[in-house]
């Protein structure tokens, strides 16, 4: 028999035996190819974007007595972030910790990158609006300018982080808060990493550092909302006293964010040729940058549109579920009289300031008040275009509105679908989804009203006050103090009916109120605007009353927050 040489040996090698993948995915083991078993998805379903489903493994019999059965939990669907099952109202009247809630679910989600960047792919993306014509943007085009965008990939993964808090803490029974909070730790990272990156391309104007300047703040703007209720559930239920650092969250980063998304726009629109950004926008944005609150340790609004603008409404088109909220009714019958005896409070304000009165209070400054008066004058356009009044002449439908919610901006330098996403006009209407327009009150409100009520905001954090002093809360809100806090509390009895639409809205705004009540005390309106009427009519000799209107019932706020909580108890 022949001997075979070394060259013709080296051709009939033994063949490598390699490890079969035996538990592979279901979509694997369909097509017949090799699962790299990674969970809770393997890399080929997070590249070819189909669902990835294990088969349930069951412990050892003589373990199974032992260990807590793991939960197997499918893909979210578009509408369980938004559709909480039926529970208990997990607001607190008052910001003080509730007893401590042994949980009884345990969720096991991927907080890695691959992890957080496909749930946004299976979950986020479709479930962040309920505008079917907002989707194409954030499935497909935004998915891909991630591809080449660090700034763009870390605000994907901070709002996917938001997510999943956010489907874990609507759940019944309740979860582990350990992993809420090292979720929403994750998030944070990820926020911070592309906050510091937004920053890199502000110090370095150019036409292509557009486009990450403007579609990452757009999902910042989720995750800086959704976190101010997600660090108030985990305070609420730790055991012993809430962390202060965890409950101090205001808007204050959705206001920057939101002023700087504006600001860019108007920086292309002025300038859509120029090599570079002019430098107001930028030093604002940069400066406003510096100061949001990035110690994550320590812890849009804006929608999204296809290609195309978006049709014409007709009488076909379903109206959001922002009209099937059980809010939407009352609201929209008890507004229009609620905002006319605010407006009756604010000029009477101007009355008791003007120089012709002979009081000696100094504390009602002109300028102040002008800011209270733009504000509510915006809020109240926006509730007459959501709810037109009963008054409007035949054959008029709606009110007319500035141009600021109605201009749309030229910008030729940058990809269509983007300018659609971020720069389009938040425009109410009766039949519109209510998220952007409401949420635009952040960036027309003049920015001495944001500056005067931000501060007022921080201090429902810190309890309720223990005045003993004859006057109680009079000896710390003053009436301008007061206006301001009673625009705000207005708007935000408009928001809860935006909780139906977006998941990042969620309670926060019934949250935000019942903070102020608790804070300042269910009728610090009329108690303060008693005195204040009081004042007014001996010195001015007017017939006007601050506190017009309301000895004759409840100040509307506190009882839309009332109606809500017992709407609650059977949802």
């Amino acid at each position: 028999m022949a001997m075979l040489t070394p060259d013709a040996q080296s051709k009939f090698r033994p063949r490598r035996r390699h490890k079969k993948s035996r538990n592979g995915c279901m979509e694997c083991k369909r097509r017949r190819i090799k699962c790299d078993e990674m969970k809770p998805s393997c890399s080929r379903c997070i590249l070819t974007r189909q669902e990835c489903i294990y088969r349930p493994t069951s412990p050892p019999p003589q373990a199974a007595a032992n260990v807590e059965p793991s939960l197997f939990l499918p893909p979210p669907s578009p509408r369980s972030a938004v559709s909480p099952s039926p529970s208990p109202s997990y607001e607190i009247p008052r910001l003080s910790p509730a007893p401590f809630v042994k949980p009884t679910q345990h969720f096991d989600f991927d907080t890695t990158d691959a992890g957080l960047y496909h749930h946004y792919l299976q979950h986020t993306c479709r479930s962040l609006t309920d505008n079917q014509q907002d989707h194409h943007a954030l499935q497909i085009c935004i998915p891909t300018l991630a591809l080449r965008s660090k700034t763009v990939y870390h605000s994907i993964l901070a709002v996917s982080a938001a997510c999943m808090c956010c489907d874990m803490i609507y759940k019944d029974p309740p979860p582990d808060i350990s992993t809420v909070s090292n979720t929403l730790m994750a998030g944070y990272h990820h926020y911070n990493l592309a906050s510091e990156r937004l920053r890199e391309l502000i110090s370095r104007p150019s036409p292509a550092n557009a486009e990450p300047l403007l579609a990452a703040p757009p999902l910042l703007v989720p995750f800086a909302t959704a976190s101010q209720q997600i660090n108030h559930w985990i305070s609420s239920r730790s055991e012993g006293h809430p962390s202060q650092k965890l409950l101090a969250t205001t808007p204050r980063d959705v206001i920057i964010l939101s002023r700087g998304i504006s600001a860019t726009i108007r920086a292309l629109a002025s300038h859509p040729s120029s090599s570079s950004l002019p430098t107001s926008p930028q030093t604002f944005l940069s400066e406003e940058l510096d100061n949001m609150d990035m110690d994550a340790a320590g812890l849009d609004t804006y929608n999204d549109s296809p290609l195309n603008p978006s049709p014409p409404t007709t009488t076909t088109t379903p109206l959001p579920p922002s009209h099937n909220h059980p809010m939407y009714h009352i609201i929209k019958s008890t507004s229009e009289a609620a905002f006319a005896k605010l407006q009756d409070r604010l000029d009477s304000a101007f009355i008791f300031s003007s120089p012709t009165s002979q009081s000696e209070n100094t504390t009602l400054n002109p300028s102040a008040l002008a800011a209270c008066a733009s504000a509510l004058d915006y809020i109240s356009t926006l509730r007459s275009a959501v709810f037109p009044p009963s008054h409007l002449a035949p054959g008029e439908t709606t009110i007319p509105l500035p141009p600021t919610m109605t201009h749309t901006p030229h910008l030729p330098t940058i990809p269509p679908w983007l300018a659609a996403f971020t720069c389009r006009p938040s425009t109410p209407s009766p039949t519109a989804h209510m998220t952007r327009p409401f949420l635009s009150l952040f960036v027309h409100a003049p920015q001495a009203y944001l500056d005067l009520t931000l501060p007022l905001l921080d201090k429902r954090l810190e309890g309720p006050m223990h005045n003993t002093t004859p006057g109680g809360v009079h000896d710390e809100l003053g009436v301008v103090e007061a206006l301001a806090l009673d625009i705000y509390a207005h708007w935000s009895v408009l928001m809860f009916l935006v909780a139906e639409e977006s998941w990042f809205i969620g309670k926060l705004p019934q949250i935000t109120l019942a903070g102020m009540l608790n804070r300042f005390g269910e009728d610090f309106v009329a108690k303060i605007w008693g005195v204040a009427s009081a004042s007014a009519n001996a010195s001015s000799g007017t017939g006007v009353t601050a506190g017009q209107g309301q000895e004759c019932g409840e100040w509307w706020p506190s009882s839309m927050l009332r109606i809500q909580r017992e709407i609650g108890r059977y949802r």
